[in-house]
């Protein structure tokens, strides 16, 4: 899905190694199959974002690093984005950067207030990156059910509180989306949720 705009040998190089750390840890859901995801919706608002390269690279590297239960994964990210982005001409590394590590706000109850601070690119990217939680809901389930996998080490009971505690977190926030175009899921999120949290 490399836009052929980007198509040049060090930006081959940096989507082919994104692909390449997405495949370790084997991942159930913070997979390129997520990222693929992510650009889908990058096209659907092409002519929305103010710097689109950025927000392009940005959703290739989000998810470069992932360790299930690890709280640096968004910062390891930003961090392999700039190492692996250094050769590729005209971009905004910090900006990159700091879209990535917004990415770790999910579920902070603050996030709205500190939204309002935040460029269109930061809200609609991050709207992006959660809008499965409001996907219709066979589509949630499979999302529920792949994080339970990445998190397959974790036993039932001890998995069922932190989830709870995440879900109660997201459930908190006066609005799950930052974006008037995510914000005609909001409802459909909100059940999902809550339908998630019941049957832990």
């Amino acid at each position: 899905m490399l836009p052929a705009a980007y198509d040049t040998p060090e930006a081959r190089a940096a989507f082919d190694a994104a692909r390449a750390l997405h495949l370790d840890p084997p991942r159930a859901y913070h997979d390129f199959t997520h990222v693929e995801a992510c650009l889908r919706g990058w096209v659907r608002f092409l002519d929305a974002w103010a710097r689109p390269a950025e927000a392009f690279w940005a959703f290739v590297f989000h998810d470069a690093i992932y360790v299930p239960g690890a709280h640096d994964n968004e910062a390891r990210s930003a961090e392999a984005a700039r190492r692996r982005l250094a050769d590729v001409p005209g971009l905004d590394l910090d900006f990159i950067a700091a879209l990535i590590e917004k990415t770790a706000l999910h579920a902070d109850p603050r996030m709205p207030g500190l939204a309002a601070l935040w460029s269109a690119d930061e809200r609609l990217f991050v709207d992006i990156d959660a809008g499965i939680l409001g996907a219709p809901p066979a589509d949630y389930r499979r999302y529920a059910a792949a994080i339970r996998a990445e998190y397959d080490f974790v036993p039932d009971e001890l998995y069922a509180g932190g989830r709870r505690a995440f879900l109660s977190a997201m459930l908190a926030r006066p609005r799950l989306f930052l974006t008037d175009a995510f914000s005609t899921l909001e409802s459909r999120a909100r059940r999902n949720l809550e339908a998630e949290s019941a049957t832990l």
